[in-house]
């Protein structure tokens, strides 16, 4: 099972703690106003001072955790959708040059590639598709021959792997 990025898991974990804060004031205000019948919700709710006077931290938590926890969630989630976005676009990007400057130059003309990636040889040859009209010099097709070496192939009745990366056409 694959892990999630750690950007994500930390905007969960702040909607858990936020939520957790704001499930716990209700709880904390509701049973205020039980005992308090003549008190008002808002300065209950918003009230971060302890039975003695002073400041109880885990009231400042239960009323202000919410609020912090919330937006640092949120901010943490688009940076995590924005850095994922742009980072399939650089590797996008990356990868199209890279496949580019890889290219061998054949001396004699063009020279036909075996097909490359993760589809199986049927999806990959169309019919009706483009045919050179006259043959250059120098070009030789190959005939059908035993699996090349290089990526592995799927074996007859089975499904191929998912695609990666490198195996996306880019724009």
């Amino acid at each position: 099972m694959r892990r999630q990025p750690i950007l994500l898991r930390l905007a969960i974990l702040c909607f858990v703690l936020g939520g957790f804060a704001l499930f716990r004031n209700l709880v904390s205000t509701w049973s205020t106003l039980q005992d308090y019948p003549s008190a008002q919700f808002l300065p209950v709710f918003l009230s971060t001072r302890s039975a003695s006077g002073g400041v109880d931290p885990i009231l400042v938590y239960f009323v202000w955790g919410p609020l912090v926890f919330g937006g640092l969630g949120v901010v943490l989630l688009v940076v995590h959708l924005l850095t994922r976005a742009g980072g399939a676009v650089a590797v996008g990007a990356g990868a199209a040059t890279a496949a580019g400057w890889q290219q061998p130059q054949q001396p004699g003309g063009w020279q036909p590639q075996e097909p490359q990636g993760w589809m199986p040889e049927q999806t990959q040859q169309q019919p009706g598709g483009w045919q050179p009209e006259q043959q250059q010099p120098g070009w030789q097709p190959s005939p059908p021959s035993a699996p090349q070496p290089g990526p592995v192939q799927p074996l007859g009745g089975t499904q191929p792997p998912p695609p990666n990366a490198s195996d996306r056409i880019q724009p």
